[in-house]
């Protein structure tokens, strides 16, 4: 079971990082998580055309990378955003910041699962009394070839 895991967790994050590897992306953003406010506290929550990034604690000195569409098995949603960040700091210190901040950032988590390797991956959603909320999902993990971690950073609105 734990090898079925890992291998569906390594599939998720390949095919991921492949998609966003191939369309182009923004230009580097530094920006730290203690600028950013709290998912109530997100002006963009509730709008249809927005998702509440600001909402979102970005860990200290991580460079946006690329920033795309969700990958298709997020199609049913309102409206969905992928984003991927680099930082040369190790995966397990980064899955500890994340699994603390989002609930410092009214979060909810669904689900936290960290791996041998140092890699994790988490879901959470925000609660806005009705499906609308967004959801997120964060997988953190070592990147081949250049040894940096990545961030990638799934978010959608109104999601099945």
């Amino acid at each position: 079971m734990r090898n079925v895991l890992l291998q569906t967790t390594a599939l998720a994050v390949i095919l991921t990082f492949l998609g966003m590897v191939a369309c182009g992306g923004e230009e580097d953003q530094d920006t730290t998580s203690s600028d950013r406010p709290s998912v109530a506290e997100t002006s963009e929550i509730g709008k249809s055309e927005g998702l509440p990034w600001d909402a979102i604690p970005l860990y200290s000195g991580a460079k946006l990378e690329k920033s795309e569409p969700c990958p298709p098995q997020w199609r049913g949603c309102e409206v969905c955003e992928s984003r991927v960040y680099l930082t040369e700091d190790s995966p397990e210190t980064v899955c500890a910041f994340y699994k603390d901040e989002m609930s410092k950032r009214d979060w909810d988590r669904l689900v936290f699962q960290s791996y041998p390797e140092g890699s994790c991956m988490g879901t959470w959603m925000a609660e806005m009394g009705d499906s609308s909320g967004p959801r997120v999902l964060l997988t953190i993990g070592k990147r081949t070839g250049d040894n940096s971690t990545a961030i990638s950073i799934a978010m959608g609105r109104s999601c099945p």
